[in-house]
C-alpha cells in the first residue's frame, strides 16, 4: 500500500472519531477572516466607483480614489495579519487530530493568550507569507507580462481567423497560469514543514524554522508532492465551494500526519 494512500486512510479515521465538527470550524474561521479582507478590499473599490482598471490607466486622475483604495488595501492585509494566529491555531488543531488527540474549539485561539505568543504568531505568518508572495510573483509573472501584451495587441476584427486567433492566446494564457500556479506549489514546498517546526519548538525563531523545514524537505519534497498530487481531484472540486467544507479539513489533517511522518524520521519528533 502506497503511503499516501495509508496518511488519508489514517487522516479519515482521525476525523471520525468526533474531530469532523472542530476541524470545520478550523476551516470556517480562518476563511472567514480571509473573506472579511477581501470584503474590504472589494468594498474599496465600489464606495469610490472605480475599477481598478481605470485606476491602473490614470492612477493620478482621481486621487482621492486612488488614496482611498490604497488604504483599503492596507486595511485588507492588515486583518489578515491580525487575524494570523487563527491560521496557525487551525494548524495546531488539525495536528492535534492527526496525532489521535480530541481536537478543541479553543485550540483555534491559543495564540491570543498572550503577547509573547501573539507576536511570535504574527512574526512568523508575515515570514512565511511574505516568501510565498515573492515567489507567486515570480511564478507569475509570465502570466502577467502576457495579458499586457493581449492589451496593447488586441486582434482586430470578428472573421473565423481573428476568432481562433483570440481563442488561441487565451489557451495559452490559461497554460501559463497552470504552469505557474504548479511551479508555486513545487517552490513553496520548501516550507510545508515550517508551521509544524514552528509548533512545537518554541526556542526556534520564526526564520529558524523555516530555514530547518528548507534543509529537511530536501529530502520530503517528492513524497509531499505525490500527497498533494493524490488529492489532486478532491482540491479541483472546492472550485464548487460546497465540496471544500469536506476536503480541507481531510487535506490539511492529511499534511499534519505526512509532516509528523517526516519529522519523526528527521528525529524532529512532535509531541
Amino acid at each position: 500500500m502506497k503511503a499516501e494512500t495509508i496518511i488519508k486512510q489514517q487522516a479519515r479515521n482521525s476525523l471520525a472519531d468526533q474531530n469532523w465538527g472542530v476541524a470545520l470550524a478550523a476551516f470556517i474561521f480562518p476563511a472567514c477572516a480571509f473573506f472579511m479582507a477581501q470584503t474590504v478590499n472589494s468594498f474599496s473599490v465600489i464606495v469610490r466607483g472605480a475599477s481598478v482598471e481605470e485606476l491602473a490607466n490614470a492612477p493620478f486622475a482621481r486621487p482621492e480614489a486612488l488614496l482611498f483604495f490604497l488604504l483599503l488595501q492596507v486595511l485588507a492585509v492588515g486583518i489578515l495579519f491580525v487575524f494570523s494566529p487563527v491560521f496557525v491555531g487551525a494548524a495546531k488543531l488539525y495536528t492535534d487530530i492527526a496525532h489521535g488527540r480530541q481536537g478543541r474549539l479553543s485550540t483555534l485561539f491559543g495564540w491570543f493568550s498572550g503577547k509573547h505568543q501573539y507576536g511570535r504568531a504574527v512574526v512568523f505568518s508575515l515570514s512565511l507569507a511574505v516568501r510565498n508572495v515573492l515567489w507567486a510573483l515570480l511564478c507569475f509573472f509570465p502570466c502577467g507580462f502576457f495579458v499586457v501584451l493581449l492589451r496593447n495587441f488586441s486582434v482586430e476584427g470578428s472573421g473565423p481567423l481573428q476568432e481562433g486567433i483570440r481563442l488561441l492566446w487565451y489557451f495559452f494564457l490559461v497554460l501559463l497560469i497552470l504552469l505557474g500556479l504548479a511551479l508555486w506549489v513545487v517552490l513553496t514546498s520548501r516550507y510545508f514543514l515550517a508551521p509544524y517546526l514552528f509548533l512545537y519548538k518554541e526556542e526556534l525563531s520564526a526564520k529558524a524554522c523555516v530555514m530547518q523545514s528548507i534543509f529537511l524537505m530536501k529530502k520530503n519534497k517528492g513524497r509531499y508532492l505525490r500527497l498533494v498530487l493524490s488529492f489532486l481531484p478532491w482540491l479541483l472540486s472546492c472550485f464548487f465551494v460546497i465540496p471544500a467544507l469536506y476536503v480541507v479539513p481531510y487535506f490539511q489533517t492529511a499534511c499534519a500526519l505526512s509532516a509528523r511522518w517526516m519529522l519523526e524520521e528527521a528525529g524532529e519528533g512532535i509531541p
